[in-house]
């Protein structure tokens, strides 16, 4: 199957428009979703206490 070399760039700008609108409505969701959060308190829920995981 041969590919049309004048259909490639209009294809690849369509791919790269439809990723960068998914990327930013899934950024934009994630926003939405996040509870309202202080930064210290989030922060501290992301990372993992290395003596508390041997631990168990």
């Amino acid at each position: 199957m041969k590919t049309e070399p004048k259909l490639v760039p209009p294809v690849l700008f369509t791919l790269g428009h439809s990723l960068k609108r998914m990327v930013a409505g899934n950024q934009r969701l994630k926003r939405r979703a996040s509870p309202k959060v202080p930064p210290a308190l989030a922060e501290s829920r992301t990372k993992i206490n290395p003596i508390k995981e041997r631990d168990r």
